[in-house]
């Protein structure tokens, strides 16, 4: 199928669609799974020696302003071609602009309108993610610059010890209760029961990140757990009696160990100072990912493999695969019945994956993986989608949202300043 879209997209650029081919073109254009494939051609096609200088990020915004303009005059007259209507373009897309001089331009730029018409703010997206996969994540960071978060967190133990995990060496690291605390080869924390002797009571522990702060988990039971930044969970050293239940914070990522005799209960804190909007999520399944921040306005829920049941006081909805469920602060339960699975594990894939999202609900995860507060000098209603990868520092993420267009960021020590860009 890919081949396909391929095939197509260089007929496009050729100019030799047939007219009988322009709807099934435009059409798998607007398909998710084309988008990549979109993205590589026209990238490959700006390298090219008739488009040279023209994929540089930096020069793309008000470029693509300008093709936008020219392409509306030049497809007009063309019966063959989409006529979509063109106003301003929204300030928060990435893409170019070809000079009318070059005899790429009227193809790119008409391709410049479909990147328009399926969200093209992912096309810079890509490049920023491609090249920084390629490069050394251990990058240099300049003394204006914030580094990326990375695996730190603190474990607090039943007695009240602390042990900061990020620098404590592998083995063990504690003893409570006929259980051993030990962080492995793969830098997690794991635990191993004593087996001559089953506990009649357990203690319980707490792994905590900062902000800035990611951490993986085994529990007792072989369960694997992914906290994100500034995320909490509490949980027993041993899983005993008919349940296994542990009570999180913030973020985090699952997969459970299956065993029907005991199921798996994660009581979710949303609020530090009303329960009412708490809830309770019953592991049906296998993997699933909890968003809880208390900053957000709904505690998000979303399957990736088997079953979860979530409750909420009297309410309480089961959910299949790739399916989520938004419980929002007014207690109300929303079924979302195909839900964007990708983004809702992109954190723990190492990705920022932003989807029409305004810039508060961006900087509230920016906040949270770079350790910086933002501070908003008036408003913009501009919307952003794409991704980039979470281990650049802070300033790429910063520069591709200000060549989205519609907002500027001023940054004075962890101390980020928002405002809205010149138009």
């Amino acid at each position: 199928m890919l081949m396909d879209i391929e095939a197509l997209l260089e007929k496009y650029l050729a100019d030799q669609l047939t007219p009988d081919e322009v709807p099934h073109f435009l059409a798998a254009m607007r398909q998710p799974a084309s988008r990549d494939v979109l993205y590589k051609l026209i990238d490959r096609r700006l390298q090219e020696k008739s488009a040279q200088g023209l994929s540089d990020p930096a020069t793309l915004s008000e470029m693509f302003r300008l093709a936008l303009q020219k392409a509306a005059h030049a497809e007009a007259s063309s019966p063959t071609v989409l006529h979509t209507p063109i106003g301003n373009p929204p300030a928060s897309i990435i893409n170019f602009d070809i000079p009318s001089h070059h005899h790429l331009f009227r193809r790119l730029a008409v391709a410049a309108l479909i990147l328009l018409s399926i969200g093209a703010g992912g096309y810079l997206f890509w490049r920023l993610h491609t090249q920084s996969d390629l490069a050394n994540s251990k990058q240099p960071v300049p003394a204006h610059d914030v580094a990326p978060g990375n695996n730190k967190a603190q474990l607090t133990l039943a007695d009240g010890r602390t042990i900061t995990l990020d620098s404590a060496q592998k083995g063990v690291l504690a003893s409570q209760t006929h259980t051993t605390v030990v962080k492995l080869d793969n830098g997690r924390i794991g635990y191993q029961a004593d087996q001559a002797e089953s506990p009649a009571t357990v203690a319980f522990n707490t792994l905590s990140t900062p902000r800035g702060g990611q951490y993986q988990l085994s529990l007792p039971d072989g369960s694997q757990v992914w906290l994100n930044a500034a995320s909490s969970i509490r949980y027993p050293t041993a899983f005993i009696g008919k349940e296994r239940r542990v009570t999180i914070t913030g973020e985090a990522y699952f997969e459970i160990a299956p065993d029907p005799a005991m199921p798996f209960i994660v009581d979710v804190r949303s609020s530090t100072t009303d329960s009412k909007n708490d809830l309770q999520v019953q592991v049906l399944g296998t993997h699933f990912n909890i968003d809880a921040y208390v900053e957000d306005s709904s505690v998000n829920t979303t399957l990736l493999e088997g079953a979860v049941r979530v409750t909420r006081g009297a309410s309480a909805q089961t959910l299949s695969p790739s399916q989520a469920l938004l419980a929002n602060t007014q207690g109300r339960l929303q079924l979302v019945t195909n839900a964007d699975v990708r983004k809702a594990v992109a954190w723990k894939n190492g990705r920022f994956l932003f989807q029409d999202d305004d810039i508060t609900t961006i900087t509230r995860q920016l906040s949270r993986w770079y350790d910086v507060d933002f501070q908003f000098e008036g408003t913009t209603s501009d919307h952003y989608t794409g991704q980039i990868s979470r281990q650049v520092n802070m300033s790429k993420v910063l520069k591709m949202l200000e060549a989205a267009g519609g907002i500027s960021f001023s940054v004075q020590g962890k101390v980020v300043r928002v405002s809205p860009a010149a138009r």
